[in-house]
């Protein structure tokens, strides 16, 4: 039975559930669901494969020992684990291999992989092969491939998509990815300024107020 965290509260599917959030906490052990298109993220996603996922949503936290066909609307995913060599986790797909297909030419940005084997695969739109396999982190995948049905067009200003572009684009979202850590590890010492001297908790002092605001 799924498990699906919105809010402070769980439900076994989205036909019960009455919350107005457009945020999904988790979904886990999940086969065939189909994610309603009022929800914009999910946090993360453990043990699933065959779900269906709208082009509302446009970033996932964690993808955990999931099988998934990825929107081209995301554009940003955390961090992706595959079983690895450990073969005696239950699953329910009954199978310890991950298959992750993206929809969209551009490689979304991601935090990191871990822990994949060399039989996880990852499938891709035509044309989008080169992009996947030279990215940084998409690249470790040791099995990518691409698959025509996948395809999904990026136009640029002419309605055309050019790889210069996809490359471009893909470099962009990677920098505000990494921006956002910064962001976040700049929240973390304004939180805790035990340790800083006068100077930076007075720099620490002016960035607080601006999120403040």
């Amino acid at each position: 039975m799924a498990d699906i965290k919105i809010g402070r509260y769980s439900y076994s599917d989205f036909n019960s559930c009455r919350d107005s959030i457009n945020s999904i906490n988790s979904i886990s052990s999940a086969h065939g669901i189909v994610v309603p298109e009022k929800f914009i993220s999910i946090g993360e996603i453990s043990d699933c494969t065959g779900m269906i996922i709208p082009d509302t949503i446009i970033s996932i936290g964690v993808i955990k020992y999931s099988s998934l066909i990825i929107p081209a609307s995301v554009e940003s995913i955390t961090e992706i684990v595959g079983y690895g060599d450990d073969s005696r986790r239950l699953t329910v797909s009954g199978s310890h291999v991950i298959n992750i297909s993206l929809k969209s030419k551009i490689p979304p940005m991601i935090g990191c992989v871990t822990n994949l084997s060399k039989l996880d695969s990852l499938m891709v739109p035509q044309g989008a092969l080169n992009a996947y396999k030279n990215h940084p982190i998409w690249g470790k995948f040791k099995n990518i491939s691409e698959n025509p049905r996948l395809n999904s067009l990026t136009p640029n200003t002419t309605g055309t998509t050019t790889s210069s572009n996809n490359d471009e684009i893909a470099e962009i979202r990677n920098e505000i990815f990494e921006l956002r850590n910064e962001i976040d590890d700049l929240k973390n010492k304004i939180n805790n300024p035990k340790n800083m001297n006068s100077e930076s908790n007075s720099v620490l002092g002016l960035f607080s107020k601006l999120f403040e605001k």
